[in-house]
This record gives structure tokens, sequence and C-alpha cells, in this order.
């Protein structure tokens, strides 16, 4: 999990996943819709090669973490992949669902940036 060590050994393992898995159709996430399993595994890495990047770049260059914010790229700036709310909407569900689940990756991205931070912040140490 990102947010228990952070996004380097998070990729080692979608990588083996991706390895170990080449056929892999169906993913089923612990939140949200099942999904192509694939371009999930695609798109998570590239999330978190792109995190890894900004957080680095912004922490070496002495950012704070307020600035580190505001620098990494929004993922969800225009709201949810609409293939994502295609596969919400399949299930029943409270009318506020994807509002609340693009509220919950927008914190979910914040505590993603700040896990990465504080690893910096340990390394520098």
């Amino acid at each position: 999990m990102m947010l228990q060590g952070g996004p380097v050994p998070y990729l080692a393992s979608l990588r083996a996943m991706q390895d170990a898995l080449p056929d892999l159709e169906t993913i089923v996430p612990g939140h949200g819709p099942m999904g192509d399993g694939r371009q999930g595994i695609i798109t998570l890495i590239g999330y978190l090669e792109r995190l890894q990047e900004e957080v680095d770049t912004a922490f070496r260059a002495g950012r704070s973490l307020e600035e580190t914010y505001d620098l990494c790229s929004d993922p969800w700036a225009g709201g949810l992949d609409g293939d994502f709310t295609a596969r919400l909407d399949a299930y029943p569900q409270p009318t506020t669902a994807k509002a609340d689940f693009l509220a919950l990756c927008r914190q979910l991205h914040r505590l993603c940036i700040l896990t990465t931070y504080r690893i910096n912040e340990r390394q520098a140490a």
C-alpha cells in the first residue's frame, strides 16, 4: 500500500504483478468498481512515477510540504475519468457517490504526496 511504504515498493509490486499476470483482464480493487486489469496497473504505475518525480523535484528544490501540494499534478482536476464513472454508474449507490468518490481520490492524492514528502525528509536526515 502506498501509504505504508511509499511509491518505490508499491511500484515494484505493481511491476511484479504486471510481469506475473500478463493476461490479466479484470481487477477488483479494494475501493471502486472492477475494471480493466492491465490498464489499471499501467495507469497506477504512471501515477506513482509522476508522483515520485514531482515530490522528489520539489523536495530537492527546498519546497515546503504546502508548496509541494500546489506543485504536484492533480490527476483529479477534471473530475473522475469517464470510463471509471461509467463503471461506477453500473452499481446501485447513493446520488452523492460520484462526488464522494472524487473527494476521496483527492484526499488520497494529498496523503500520497505527504507520504512521499516524509520519506524524502527521512532519507535526507
